[in-house]
């Protein structure tokens, strides 16, 4: 018996001395799930929105909307921007690292990116050619996850069997009627 707590002691302090000691993340940070991502930003003169579409790893690979006024025709890489979006699944909203996201119109050429001090700033080609941080900040970026709209064939299957159960319950609630009569 003396054995065994001594055991369970010493396995306890071995399994908990390196969880104490460990600062530094083991994992990096989540990516976002593939998908389509609606966002909005505005800080100072800047203004936009529009739709984020993401693969399986996180890499944004398409972009639509507007930014102040004139239509997004694409990503870029302005700003060095690595176009990355992370998870927001533990309360937060999906979110972008320093590098941020870089898009372009045909007036101009834009870039959002984590500030590091707890907020993003906004920055543009025209203002600031070389792309250094952080443009006007703080600027109020929200991004979300756009729910999944069912396919067609979805729907289908599931009108057919809406209609198979229908159809089935006519059927006993006919049969019940017929013992009734007889």
């Amino acid at each position: 018996m003396r054995k065994m707590v001594l055991l369970a002691a010493a396995s306890l302090c071995a399994v908990a001395t390196p969880a104490l000691a460990d600062t530094v993340p083991a994992a990096a940070p989540p990516m976002a799930a593939a998908g389509d991502y609606s966002f909005s930003y505005s800080a100072g003169t800047y203004t936009g929105s529009g739709t984020l579409t993401v693969d399986g790893s996180g890499n944004i690979t398409g972009i639509s909307g507007t930014a102040n006024g004139n239509n997004i025709v694409g990503l870029s890489s302005y700003a060095s921007a690595d176009n990355l979006l992370y998870d927001g699944s533990n309360g937060t909203s999906a979110w972008l690292d320093y590098s941020g996201l870089s898009f372009s119109t045909l007036a101009n050429t834009f870039g959002i990116g984590n500030t590091g001090g707890g907020d993003y700033g906004v920055t543009d080609m025209a203002s600031n050619p070389a792309g250094t941080c952080c443009g006007s900040h703080p600027a109020q970026l929200n991004i979300s996850a756009i729910a999944a709209v069912p396919e067609p064939a979805t729907w289908a299957m599931m009108l057919i069997g809406f209609g198979g159960m229908g159809f089935a319950m006519r059927g006993r609630r006919r049969q019940q009627t017929l013992l009734q009569v007889a």
